[in-house]
């Protein structure tokens, strides 16, 4: 029997960012996880405010890495260690196009960022699925299941921003791998600070959970 170790109690509040994009009709969910040692203020404009801070200092590397045939049309803020607190969404008056002027691969297609913390075993790593792969990030005559050099230079910049801390107002919201919680428990009580990411070249799928969502 395999025992994974735990990962540390939290040590302030966790929050999850779930962006929403549009990728061939397919509506495609990418989440990030953050957790801070401040006590900022989590109500529906503190969660914003953290919407908005991801939009500003990740979202051009973000959107580097899509085809210009996605579009990321919003995002949402849930706290995860707390029941009561809401859920804060925002849609784009504008919707920001990739940055990659080629048409995307299939939805089922996605390019897989490993991060890692200082806790070994599963509880410590876990996977971002990045969908909208630029027809441009693969060379079907040298390997058509890998990112090519260009496609990786873009990947590997995000890898490098997704482990950046967002500063707001006064609080410094560093990125976490958290537990998810086991039934009946319905919060996040353990996470760890993101310490390293890794770009997959070897193309990975990701399963449809119904017609219409990619993933």
């Amino acid at each position: 029997m395999r025992l994974n170790a735990p990962l540390d109690p939290i040590a302030g509040p966790v929050v999850r960012v779930t962006n929403v994009l549009d990728v061939h009709s397919q509506v495609c969910l990418v989440s990030f996880d953050y957790m801070t040692t401040g006590t900022p203020a989590i109500d529906t404009p503190g969660l914003l405010a953290i919407g908005n801070a991801w939009q500003t200092t990740l979202g051009p590397d973000f959107l580097a890495c899509m085809s210009s045939d996605a579009f990321w049309r919003g995002f949402r803020v849930a706290r995860l260690d707390s029941a009561v607190t809401p859920t804060a969404e925002r849609t784009f008056a504008v919707a920001g196009f990739g940055a990659v002027a080629f048409p995307p691969l299939s939805t089922e297609l996605a390019v897989i960022l490993t991060r890692y913390t200082s806790i070994r075993g599963q509880h410590g790593r876990g996977r971002v699925l990045m969908p909208g792969i630029p027809n441009s990030f693969v060379t079907p005559a040298t390997d058509p299941n890998r990112v090519n050099a260009g496609g990786l230079t873009a990947y590997n910049t995000f890898a490098v921003t997704m482990r950046t801390a967002m500063t707001v107002g006064a609080n410094n919201w560093v990125p976490v791998i958290s537990t998810r919680p086991i039934a009946p428990a319905n919060v996040v009580t353990r996470a760890n600070q993101v310490t390293s990411v890794v770009t997959r070249s070897i193309i990975g799928t990701c399963r449809r959970r119904r017609e219409g969502r990619g993933i």
